[in-house]
């Protein structure tokens, strides 16, 4: 307990601890993504520019919507999905979930009623916060949104005077809390010029690049051709292991025979960019 300035009044600042009550609790919330991300978390996945991170996401939606493993590997509870670009055209976004989900095989009318998709380039929603483009929603509609990428909503909220990492992470949590479910937001961060730097050194809640999510996914790119790592870091789970994906258009996959230790630089990894542009003849390799 405090008190009042003036003496008068307790003031209470919290419950006293009863171990009666602590069976409430003991129970941790229900998985999403195992491993990484419970109902009512939040993750962001954060890469540099043009390393594929759409292309994950979208793999990570459908693997919500079937109950399938994630990147081939990553467990998934099965769920209804909303999908909310904020980057591509309807039409560029409706090709690469044609492409992805006819990798993995999965006919898309198998998901129909589970797959929710709101693009939102060149619409005049895009200029809301990111909270009045969720507050129609009913909770527990979802288990899982997706929110490709977050950048527009960081600009949206800094015109709004709500610029701070802190302010925007408070702000994701009671969406995440209304809602019940979780929340995934891409978000691009120049990692790979920081090989040294911890995953969250770089996405520290004092970086406005950033938040204070539950659990930060990083993908950096690897020393061998069309390559990546993933890292982790969570409050619930303990930390996966570093893995190695290989890009294989359209699904990034595992590929065990690479050394997760061996990353790329950020130079390297923009030399491979370009050349991959200049030799493009038929379907992209990556981007986004």
């Amino acid at each position: 307990m405090n008190r009042k300035d003036d003496g008068s009044q307790p003031v209470p600042i919290g419950e006293s601890l009863d171990p009666a009550r602590l069976s409430e609790h003991q129970q941790l919330r229900r998985p999403i993504i195992h491993g990484l991300l419970r109902d009512g978390e939040t993750m962001s996945l954060i890469a540099p520019y043009d390393t594929g991170k759409s292309w994950m996401a979208i793999d990570l939606a459908l693997a919500i919507a079937t109950g399938e493993a994630w990147l081939g590997s990553i467990p998934c509870e099965a769920g209804r999905v909303l999908y909310i670009d904020s980057e591509l055209h309807a039409e560029t976004f409706t090709q690469r979930l044609l492409d992805v989900a006819a990798a993995k095989k999965i006919d898309l009318d198998r998901v129909s009623g589970r797959f929710d998709v709101l693009t939102l380039r060149c619409s005049s929603l895009g200029n809301l916060r990111i909270g009045e483009h969720l507050d129609f929603i009913e909770p527990e509609s979802y288990s899982l949104i997706i929110i490709d990428s977050f950048e527009p909503f960081m600009i949206s909220a800094s015109y709004n005077g709500d610029s701070s990492a802190m302010c925007q992470s408070s702000t994701l949590f009671r969406l995440a809390h209304k809602l019940r479910c979780a929340l995934v937001l891409t978000q691009h961060i120049r990692i790979d010029d920081a090989p040294n730097r911890s995953i969250l050194d770089i996405a520290r809640p004092t970086n406005d690049e950033s938040f204070a999510t539950d659990t930060i996914v990083a993908i950096r790119s690897h020393h061998a051709d069309n390559a990546v790592v993933m890292q982790s870091a969570s409050r619930s789970w303990p930390a996966l292991p570093p893995r190695c994906f290989r890009w294989r258009y359209p699904l990034w996959q595992p590929d065990d025979s690479l050394d997760p230790a061996r990353p790329g630089s950020a130079e390297a990894r923009k030399r491979r960019a370009r050349a991959r542009r200049s030799s493009l003849t038929g379907a992209p390799l990556v981007g986004g």
